[in-house]
């Protein structure tokens, strides 16, 4: 069994995936879902939505279990051509609605919150217009020091 962080890692990656058209989003970032990708690099593979778990901070709770604060983020790009503020709007929208997991803040009991702390567009000119968005999520969980299970 992975860890209680990869679990969480793994959960989010997966409905990031679903960021597609047909399953109702106005993007396809699903399309294409990279984990730890740098975002210079991102802009040559679009549409897609790049993740990377970035900083925790620890809190001790009692005997051997700390709250874990996770901060995470995630950006999402695609072509925009002449529309790209709609385009990078758009992005945020899909990205909102993923994160927000149908209004399952704990990813299916794997944490005990998890909330989105901010958001901002995002406007390149490469070969083409590229529009896009980067969210930061912030995950709360509990960590048993003494269970490598739920690190």
């Amino acid at each position: 069994m992975s860890s209680l962080h990869q679990r969480l890692v793994d959960a989010i990656t997966a409905k990031l995936a679903t960021v597609t058209t047909a399953n109702g989003y106005f993007t396809d970032v699903g399309s294409a879902v990279l984990v730890h990708f740098p975002v210079e690099q991102q802009q040559n593979i679009l549409p897609s939505v790049s993740f990377a778990d970035t900083t925790s901070t620890w809190d001790f709770l009692n005997g051997m279990t700390y709250a874990r604060r996770l901060t995470c983020e995630i950006v999402g790009v695609v072509a925009a051509g002449t529309a790209t503020g709609v385009r990078a709007r758009e992005v945020e929208a899909d990205l909102v609605a993923a994160l927000w997991n149908d209004g399952d803040r704990t990813w299916g009991g794997l944490c005990e919150y998890s909330e989105i702390t901010e958001s901002e567009l995002l406007v390149a000119q490469r070969e083409q217009a590229i529009g896009g968005a980067r969210c930061s999520l912030e995950i709360t969980f509990h960590h048993l020091v003494r269970n490598a299970n739920l690190s």
